[in-house]
């Protein structure tokens, strides 16, 4: 969110010859505040820069005011950051939508698949995300679209354009897009009232799963075209892991991992059963762990709880993660 917010706010005061505020009272040249961030992520080892498209929306995000609006608008403003990015030794990971519940419009009315065909130079270089935590508890994002966004990204970014999704951190987590909207029967043996646009799910009736489930629930499948197409080449942002349960992230990591994949902290390998086929599989990333990057710029975390997750993400066998230990 840091990066999704501050580079397109800064790129343009940039290209509208504005000077900024560094915090300290000092107006300075919007470049040089970006430069010194790149400095930053440099020295600390960081290839990447998050780059969201921006169609305007402000979050929560204490130094900035506005954000511009190119997803309806210009798109040269924002190639243009990600080329200048690219010019100063950093990857682009590209969001193309906010994740709000509109982007499914956006999505079946042609505008995405305009905009991605308009970032088409960037398809080999970039990692890219169709939209912000598009899976898990609470998001208004159907398995459909994030099946179909997927689709539209290969064909549009070609076989080497590295994709992903993005799953929020909201029990009971889900590192697949398969829907599950709950019991048929409460705890009591009571029906629970049919969810709006759902069905029961073929091998489990006691489940209800969006009507329109390209993988009809299954959890275990990675057997949809856009599942094999991100099991291929491509990769999964979990945003976590749970803290919540434990347990649960370990059975992601028995699932997701490949079958022996060492977990120091669990003192075996990754037990399985493998919830993909033909042994092909996407990078596995944790980050945003209990917002820790995002409450660490505002002093509600220290470099201590930054270097506890990254250890910890390290013990479960994580490789790619949204923290990194502190600097020594």
């Amino acid at each position: 969110m840091f990066d999704a917010q501050y580079f397109p706010y800064f790129w343009d005061k940039h290209l509208k010859g504005e000077r900024v505020d560094d915090g300290a009272g000092h107006l300075v040249d919007p470049l040089d505040e970006l430069r010194a961030c790149l400095d930053i992520k440099g020295r600390a080892g960081i290839t990447d820069v998050v780059c969201d498209l921006p169609d305007g929306t402000v979050y929560d995000a204490d130094w900035i005011t506005s954000q511009p609006d190119w997803t309806h608008g210009d798109i040269e403003p924002f190639r243009a950051m990600v080329r200048w990015l690219l010019a100063q030794g950093f990857r682009p990971i590209i969001y193309i939508l906010t994740g709000e519940a509109a982007d499914a419009e956006l999505l079946y009315n042609g505008v995405f698949r305009l905009l991605v065909r308009s970032l088409k130079e960037f398809a080999d270089i970039a990692r890219w995300m169709w939209a912000w935590e598009t899976v898990g508890a609470g998001s208004p994002i159907r398995a459909k679209a994030n099946h179909d966004a997927i689709v539209i990204m290969d064909e549009e970014l070609g076989p080497n354009a590295c994709l992903g999704w993005h799953s929020n951190s909201a029990p009971p987590g889900r590192c697949t897009i398969a829907s599950a909207l709950g019991p048929v029967h409460d705890e009591l043996g009571n029906p629970t009232p049919q969810p709006p646009r759902s069905k029961l799910k073929p091998t489990d009736p006691e489940t209800w799963i969006e009507d329109d489930d390209p993988t009809e629930g299954e959890e275990s499948a990675w057997a949809t075209k856009a599942e094999r197409r991100v099991a291929r080449r491509g990769f999964w942002f979990h945003q976590g892991p749970p803290e919540w349960d434990r347990a649960r992230w370990i059975e992601f990591l028995d699932r997701f991992l490949r079958e022996g994949t060492p977990i120091p902290s669990l003192g075996r390998g990754a037990a399985g059963p493998d919830w993909f086929v033909d042994d092909v599989r996407p990078e596995l990333c944790a980050g945003e762990p209990d917002g820790i990057p995002f409450k660490f710029i505002r002093g509600g975390k220290t470099a201590a709880d930054i270097a506890s997750f990254a250890a910890q993400m390290d013990a479960d066998g994580i490789r790619s993660q949204g923290c990194l230990p502190a600097a020594e």
